[in-house]
């Protein structure tokens, strides 16, 4: 093989991987498809899930997701007669974290502890779901829709610092104003379980 066709062979390759690349993009150029990716990064759901998740009908949620195959960010399996969906490695959750720190980047890179002293109680306001997929270590899960009722459970002489799924999680706000209506210290952490998974301090339960 001469070397003129060598150098077309590496033109194309060099251009199907550029297109590949725009496809990725595209893909991530609607609201819809980022939020589906976010609510995978804390668990695999079915299409249903994603569907209430991202407040749109069913039909709509499965183009949204084949999308997100097709450009190979999420993939599928059975359980029983239902279809899975899940990411298809941490390199999309990896992603999903840069393109975050582009629009809020934190001010704080690093992620720490969200604990500032040994008495503070670690709290988890995620569904039961999101809990069980990971969690930081360490932390108590009292789902954001069942505060209310679960607050007497929690002692008053203890603080509370309170996570949810990431930065553009509002849960974990919620949380706080609650506890603190009921008399708690609280206050929420600047980022959640997907800054923790990149820096290896969140386990399966």
């Amino acid at each position: 093989m001469n070397s003129w066709n060598r150098e077309e062979r590496v033109r194309a390759a060099t251009a199907d991987s550029l297109d590949a690349v725009a496809r990725v993009g595209k893909c991530l150029a609607h609201g819809t498809r980022v939020t589906m990716l976010d609510r995978l990064a804390q668990a695999d759901r079915s299409v249903g899930e994603l569907a209430d998740l991202a407040g749109v009908k069913l039909t709509t949620a499965s183009a949204h997701l084949q999308i997100l195959k097709d450009a190979g960010l999420v993939e599928t399996r059975r359980d029983g007669t239902t279809v899975v969906y899940a990411l298809a490695g941490d390199h999309v959750t990896a992603l999903l974290l840069r393109l975050y720190d582009v629009v809020a980047p934190l001010t704080e890179p690093g992620a720490q502890s969200p604990a500032e002293t040994g008495r503070e109680v670690v709290l988890d306001v995620r569904p039961p779901q999101e809990f069980a997929h990971d969690h930081y270590d360490g932390a108590v899960n009292v789902p954001l829709d069942e505060l209310e009722t679960r607050v007497r459970e929690l002692p008053e002489d203890v603080p509370y610092v309170v996570y949810c799924r990431g930065r553009f999680c509002s849960l974990s706000h919620d949380a706080v104003e609650i506890l603190r209506a009921h008399g708690r210290t609280a206050r929420v952490t600047d980022v959640g379980v997907l800054e923790w998974r990149a820096l290896d301090r969140v386990s399966a339960s």
